[in-house]
């Protein structure tokens, strides 16, 4: 016996006790058979004894169970109608090797027992001689289950692989997770191939697989149905997703409710198959399927392995789907919060529970807008951006729609932080949240100065054009009697009387100022009325001030910035000079008694938002012209009504000279800006197009007149009789002619005519149907047109090989006879 120490414990056995207690329980075992069939009754291995024929002399309770008898069933039987068919070779082996006294350690084997899958389960075996004498006299063999142990360590490896592929920072979207989930589970081999099905409307559709061709699954995916009636629903996948358990088979290419699919098994090598069902949102939203290449691959333990880990997926897939929501959720607000920002508008969020509605948000297009950058507009209300010159009607409906809870939308001068103003549409949305409250307001606020500078323009446009169609039918006629008038002033100032000629000058000056005053009126309109040629810009400017300076009091003093080196302007340049010379005038006048200075300035301008309007991308170049004056400046509603005809701040009259000016300037294709502020002054800028031709040169004085034929064409008798007489005078050889039908007769009765001087309009035939049709008969017939509408677009496409010329009334006598002289030298 073994001796107490003095802690209280066991003490090893004093020397030789240990080998005498063996030996007595062995002898007692084998005294008492009863004790020792208990014994190996009740063990967990198995263990059979046969004899030299392989009868069986004895099998425990274990090993019996496997075989499905009673131990006292098998005794005396040949083993080999107890074992399984498949096994036996291989025991058979191995049982006559032990009875030829050789002894075999571990053999592994695979046996087929009965369970609920109708799966194996693999032994490790052990055989040995039994000896008497030193003879074999049976041969005995021990069986250990190893299946649950391997079941365990292939679902443990299973576990922690996918605990490896679930790990922080190692997460995928759904098919990348599903594709390494199949990847996984045909690494240790058990498994041929594996795949994953996302459960859609009509079916499957595979979202993972590995081991297996996504070709040669499309068969076993195609035409799968939810449709309990369809056969094509019965397969195992479709089965696991109905039901939402686990389904197996381990006879899949002979199992009748698998029918449909028993070639592609045979033909792809799959005995055995397992679906398991993926929940997620409370539903199957995957499954799970594993091929197997061998029958009844799939047994309890392995069920239940996989069916645990498949917990661990939907899980997982669980919060692979949450994450993918919540970064698609947040992508969305980051595309919101960019299209917010590229806005050239600017949004706004005002919390309408808070006092005076303060900014919760301001896109960056708001702060761009506003002036209020870097969050200075946080908790401000678009009280913030009014001025004095707001509209307090707009205002007033903008808070009342607020009061309300109503939508508003509106046009309302706003302020910027640098107290620069600009036009600005306003919408505002309420928003309410699920009981109804009103607890937010989305302000978008978009800039719409140019937009209203624009209309603006457009309705000056209409209405100066309205205005000149009025003022050119008045001009016409008036120029007609002020060519009259000028002619007789020309002759009586030929007289030797000193008194009349001085008559004759006054005369000729107020016709002058009357002439001017008709090109004031045609140039209200925005049709060119005169020829648009090269000018250079500079030269004219400083030959304007040089004449325009001469008569400067003290006070005034000027300052000039010309550019030495512009492109050439196209413009009407006689109607340009008169209307910097209006400019000049009106600068001087600004300035009054206290004086001041005048500037003029010419550039070749960087591009503007008006110049990008009016040729987009550049197409079209602009130079500038600029008088300013450092006056008492014009406020908001003088600048708004500076264009308008007849509306003067002088109290002595109101002219036309800025809506002159404005008509001349777009006449040609440009357009004129005015910045004022009062207490600052103000500068007109006429933006003129640029051209790349040569700047034309003033006319060279004409030649003599020599004799032609001249078939003088005018309606107004008074003023056909007058230039008759001068062109007469003048050595011309004249035939009259009251209309373009009497032209036509007298040119046929004179013969050739060397120039018709022609009013452009006139009853039955006017001037270019004359040109037209004596020219079929005349091809040398030069043409010099004359009319009191200034422009020569009247004429511009008469159809005539010859030269021809125009010539506004009034004109002098002394123009028209250069000008004729002039056409009778043109090639």
């Amino acid at each position: 016996m073994a001796r107490a120490s003095r802690g209280g414990g066991v003490t090893s056995p004093e020397p030789g006790a240990f080998d005498d207690a063996r030996s007595r329980a062995f002898a007692l075992l084998a005294a008492n058979p009863t004790t020792l069939d208990h014994f190996l009754h009740h063990s967990s291995v198995g263990l059979a004894v046969l004899d030299e024929h392989l009868r069986v002399l004895y099998l425990n309770e274990v090993q019996a169970r496997v075989t499905g008898h009673s131990p006292a069933e098998v005794v005396g039987r040949h083993a080999r109608d107890i074992s399984d068919p498949a096994a036996w070779d291989t025991l058979e082996a191995h049982f006559r090797r032990a009875l030829a006294g050789v002894a075999s350690g571990e053999v592994v084997l695979a046996q087929d027992p009965k369970g609920p899958y109708g799966a194996p389960r693999r032994w490790r075996i052990s055989f040995f001689p039994l000896a008497e004498a030193g003879e074999v006299v049976a041969a005995a063999a021990t069986f250990v289950n190893i299946t649950p142990s391997e079941t365990s360590a292939r679902g443990v490896a299973l576990r922690s692989r996918l605990l490896d592929l679930l790990a922080p920072g190692t997460r995928a979207g759904p098919t990348a997770f599903f594709e390494r989930v199949c990847e996984l589970a045909t690494l240790g081999g058990q498994f041929s191939a594996a795949w994953v099905g996302a459960v859609g409307d009509a079916g499957l559709e595979i979202a993972g697989a590995a081991g297996i061709d996504r070709e040669r699954l499309a068969p076993v995916i195609a035409g799968l149905s939810l449709d309990p009636s369809d056969p094509l629903s019965r397969g195992p996948a479709i089965q696991a997703v109905a039901t939402g358990r686990a389904r197996v088979h381990n006879a899949f290419s002979t199992d009748p409710d698998v029918a449909a699919w028993h070639d592609w098994a045979r033909e792809n090598r799959v005995g055995s198959v397992a679906a398991f069902p993926v929940h997620a949102d409370g539903r199957v939203r995957a499954v799970l399927t594993l091929y197997a290449p061998e029958s009844n691959a799939f047994n309890d333990e392995t069920v239940a392995v996989l069916g645990d880990v498949t917990l661990i997926l939907s899980g997982a897939f669980q919060g692979i789907l949450d994450e993918e929501r919540r970064r698609l959720a947040q992508r969305e607000l980051e595309q919101r919060d960019e299209m917010i920002a590229a806005l050239s508008e600017g949004v706004a969020v005002f919390d309408a529970l808070g006092d005076d509605c303060p900014a919760l948000y301001v896109s960056p297009g708001f702060e761009a807008l506003t002036g209020y950058r870097g969050g200075a507009f946080l908790g401000r209300s678009l009280r913030a951006l009014l001025g004095p010159d707001s509209d307090p009607e707009v205002v007033a409906a903008q808070r009342a729609a607020v009061a309300a809870g109503r939508p508003f939308t509106g046009e309302v001068l706003h302020y910027r932080r640098d107290a620069s103003t600009f036009w600005d549409r306003v919408s505002l949305t309420p928003f309410r949240d699920e009981t109804g409250r009103l607890t937010h307001y989305v302000a978008v606020l978009a800039d719409v100065t140019e937009r209203r500078e624009l209309a603006r323009r457009v309705a000056q446009a209409e209405k100066m054009d309205a205005v000149a169609t009025l003022a050119a039918g008045v001009a016409h006629d008036f120029n007609n009697a002020l060519l009259v008038v000028r002619g007789y002033a020309s002759l009586l100032g030929a007289s030797s009387d000193p008194s009349a000629e001085e008559a004759a000058r006054r005369i000729d000056a107020a016709v002058e100022h009357a002439a001017t005053i008709s090109r004031r009126l045609f140039a209200l309109g925005t049709t060119p009325t005169g020829p648009l040629e090269a000018t250079d810009l500079t030269s004219l400017v400083e030959g304007l001030v040089a004449a325009w300076s001469g008569d400067l009091d003290d006070a005034v003093r000027l300052s000039l910035a010309l550019a030495p080196r512009l492109p050439p302007a196209l413009v009407d340049r006689a109607q340009l000079a008169q209307a910097l010379a209006s400019l000049l005038e009106n600068a001087r006048e600004a300035l009054g008694e206290a004086g001041g200075v005048v500037s003029v300035t010419t550039e070749d301008p960087a591009p503007t938002a008006a110049t990008e309007r009016l040729a987009p991308g550049g197409g079209r170049r602009f130079v500038r012209v600029a008088v300013g004056d450092n006056g008492p400046g014009m406020d908001e509603a003088t600048r708004a009504r500076a264009f308008e005809p007849f509306f003067s701040t002088k109290d002595r009259r109101a002219g036309l000279g800025l809506a002159a000016v404005y008509g001349v300037v777009t006449q040609c294709g440009g357009f004129v800006e005015i910045d004022s502020a009062p207490g600052v002054g103000t500068r007109v800028d006429l933006y003129l197009p640029a051209t790349n031709d040569a700047p034309v040169l003033g006319a060279g004085p004409p030649g003599a007149p020599r004799s032609a034929r001249v078939v003088l064409v005018e309606d107004l008798a008074e003023a056909r009789a007058l230039v008759a007489r001068a062109l007469r005078e003048a050595g011309f050889e004249v035939f009259e002619a009251e209309d373009g039908a009497e032209a036509l007769e007298v040119a046929r009765e004179v013969g050739p005519v060397d120039v018709v001087v022609s009013d452009v309009s006139m009853p039955r035939v006017n001037g270019p149907e004359l040109a037209a049709r004596l020219s079929r008969d005349q091809p040398a017939a030069r043409f010099l047109f004359t009319s009191g509408y200034p422009s020569e677009d009247v004429v511009r496409d008469v159809a005539v090989s010859a030269p021809t010329a125009f010539l506004a009334k009034p004109y002098l006598m002394d123009e028209l006879v250069r000008r004729v002289t002039e056409l009778l030298e043109s090639d």
